[in-house]
């Protein structure tokens, strides 16, 4: 079924052998198809392909029911029918036979479009109408036409000078209406490409940077609303930043067209064929038969039937719609429909199960786990009579003892099933019972030897994989149990761990807590030196030269070494250190040194803090010679927004407290780096301003 939305007009006027500068009035159709085709008959639940035939440009698409599509972004989508009814699609795009500009692949020459660019000229701010690239300037890259490889071309040698016209063209148009712009251009150097800008009206429409590879043609579009307007004036330039740096390029191929928007439906229509049985399950008696039939849905249908069993016995013929049969089991029929050619299956089943007056009892049966490891099963009629038989079997159990009796003992977990005869008639009846084993297997544990801050460390219990609770903790090898799952301020040794389930199983494991450091570091906090003269640094540490394994000065300005105890340092201003001293186990020590030179003003303030409580380093402040400076007026920190994060004033120097702890409004803010302004006032009276960097840290 066709849907066509057209717009005709009573006249197409081309104006043919105008120069430059002439308006072009085209009047053409809007023209685009779309087929879906005839109706689609099918089977339930059969997966067919929609197949939308398109006669234009595609520009957009919508499918009227995505639900039951494949994939709703394409034209020939996959569906799974569920019941019949009715898809549509509906098609934006444009004719491309339907140009409204004319000469756009420049196949006339030099016409039919004004320029502000000089023609014939391969300076620039020039262009030329030619087939090679190499015909603008002699390095340029030897691109070809973009339709055929043959034929011409617009060359263009970008300007000098900004918002220059390279291309333009008039055309009259339909107000309200919505066109497509096309066109495709190439840069003709290497790693020089062209920002085009398309206008419409003055408008831009589109701006867009072309690929850095040469002679490769790339589509530049648009797409406008005419509004008002009823003509369109389009114009090709390109950016400013393309003013002299050479992005020379070639483009062909312009095409200007009407935008229109048409439909189409098809029916899909489903075959009332759909197998069904009178129940999905029925009993059979345990000494007779029973009769069990299929239904094909409609009455007007005969298709072919095919029954089938795997553990049951069918008396009569498999290839009628009923059967007759005399044992328990699955039965299932497969149908087969001819629809003209197209062949319909469906199928049904029908559970049959033997139905007994004998009653079979089973016990529950009991866990098994470490102090069980053996059960016992009992089956029993619930009858005086001895007239009947017992078998047990299992597929992924293990049964101990004979299965011809009515108890037995079994050593693992799994299902087991007993089978009750009864000799007289035959008659028999199944019953299952699961038997459950409880193992533990595992349980997490997490353990903290945080020693490198104090001495002490924590365990914690985590989830335990495997038989039942509730459970209890032991920390001592299984001496004393609780429930308490999380055990602080543990000395450092070995710990025997162990887990107890609800029927006294247990599983253990060891978990160390390691000893922490025994260094310290002994340097003073703040040192003065003479200005621009050598001083060496005194630090000293306990630890063994053996145990060390990195050793960093922070930051390295004026120092001799920066993995060394004790560099020498040459400074003309003041400056502060953090010296960090890591052993081979990861532990880190850490202090801070303010160095103050002679002949400066004498106070500085640290480039890196962090904050963590360790008792080192773990405020920003001002630090000076109380000689030399009587207090600080004012400090103020500002995160790299410009947000204000904290201020003090008319405080002493170096007293940690009066400074910055890293924290806004009681929460420690993320590691970053901060800006501080500092006014200090000397002891002659005179007010000092200091600003700069610091680096917080965690």
């Amino acid at each position: 079924m066709k849907i066509f939305k057209r717009i005709l007009y009573s006249r197409y006027l081309l104006l043919a052998g105008c120069m430059l500068g002439c308006i072009y009035p085209i009047y053409a159709q809007c023209k685009i198809e779309v087929d879906l085709g005839d109706t689609l008959k099918t089977c339930r639940s059969e997966v067919i392909s929609l197949d939308a035939q398109v006669r234009g440009a595609v520009l957009f698409f919508q499918w009227s029911r995505e639900e039951n599509l494949d994939n709703p972004f394409s034209l020939q989508p996959m569906i799974t029918v569920p019941h019949s009814g009715t898809y549509s699609i509906e098609v934006t795009g444009f004719d491309p036979l339907q140009n409204l500009i004319q000469n756009g692949d420049f196949e006339n020459g030099d016409t039919l479009f004004t320029s502000h660019y000089e023609r014939n000229s391969t300076k620039p701010g020039g262009y030329i109408i030619g087939q090679v690239g190499t015909e603008l300037f002699d390095e340029a890259k030897a691109c070809m036409d973009h339709t055929t490889g043959f034929g011409n071309m617009l060359m263009v040698k970008v300007s000098d000078s900004e918002n220059v016209d390279i291309w333009c063209h008039t055309i009259t148009v339909k107000s309200n209406q919505q066109y497509r712009f096309e066109a495709y251009a190439t840069g003709l150097r290497i790693n020089q490409p062209p920002i085009i800008i398309l206008e419409i009206n003055d408008d831009i429409i589109s701006s867009g940077t072309l690929g850095s590879f040469a002679c490769s043609w790339q589509k530049v579009n648009g797409d406008w609303n005419s509004g008002n307007a009823t003509e369109a004036t389009i114009c090709i330039r390109v950016s400013d930043e393309d003013i002299g740096a050479a992005t020379d390029f070639a483009i062909d191929d312009f095409g200007f067209f009407e935008v229109c928007t048409t439909r189409d439906e098809v029916e899909v229509e489903i075959f009332p064929f759909e197998l069904s049985v009178v129940q999905d399950e029925v009993e059979l008696p345990c000494d007779g038969s029973i009769n069990i039939s299929a239904f094909p849905g409609a009455t007007d249908i005969s298709p072919m039937y095919n029954w089938k069993t795997c553990d049951g016995n069918i008396t009569s013929d498999a290839n009628q719609y009923g059967i007759s049969l005399d044992e328990p089991g699955r039965y299932i029929t497969t149908a087969e429909l001819d629809i003209g050619g197209k062949i319909c299956r469906d199928s049904a089943s029908v559970l049959v199960e033997e139905v007994s007056t004998i009653e079979l009892i089973i016990e529950p049966p009991d866990t098994i786990h470490c102090h069980n490891p053996e059960v016992f099963l009992e089956a029993s009629n619930g009858q005086t009579s001895s007239d009947v038989s017992y078998q047990w079997s299992t597929n992924d159990g293990l049964i101990l003892t004979d299965n011809l009796s009515s108890n037995i003992a079994v050593g693992s977990k799994g299902t087991y099933g007993v089978t009750l005869t009864e000799s007289a008639t035959g008659c028999r009846v199944v019953e299952e019972v699961v038997v459950k084993e409880r193992v533990l297997n595992d349980f997490e544990v997490e353990s903290l030897s945080d020693f490198c801050t104090d001495d002490k460390g924590m365990i914690r219990f985590g989830f335990v994989n495997g038989s039942e609770g509730p459970y209890s903790y032991s920390i001592d090898s299984g001496m004393t149990y609780s429930n308490q799952r999380i055990y602080e301020n543990l000395a450092a040794g070995t710990y025997v761990l162990m887990v107890r389930d609800k029927f006294d199983c247990s599983i253990s494991k060891e978990v160390i807590l390691e000893t922490g450091p025994n260094f310290t570091i002994n340097a003073d906090t703040i040192l003065r030196i003479e200005k621009d003269t050598p001083s060496l640094i005194p630090v000293e540490t306990d630890i063994a030269d053996s145990l060390i394994a990195n050793i960093t000065w922070t930051p390295d300005t004026g120092l001799s070494c920066t993995d060394c105890i004790n560099p020498t340092v040459n400074l003309s201003s003041p400056q502060s250190y953090i010296l960090e001293i890591e052993d081979t186990r990861g532990c880190v020590l850490t202090t801070s040194i303010m160095i103050i030179v002679d002949g400066e003003t004498k106070f500085a303030s640290v480039n890196v803090f962090s904050p963590n409580g360790d008792g080192s380093n773990d405020f920003f402040t001002i630090q000076g010679d109380p000689g030399s400076i009587t207090r600080i007026v004012q400090l103020r920190i500002f995160d790299r927004y410009g947000n204000l994060v904290f201020q003090n004033f008319n405080f002493a120097p170096n007293i940690d407290t009066e400074g910055w702890n890293g924290m806004l409004n009681e929460q420690y803010l993320n590691p970053g780096v901060f800006i501080y302004h500092a006014e200090v006032e000397r002891t002659d009276g005179r007010i000092d301003n200091q600003s700069g960097e610091v680096l917080l840290l965690r």
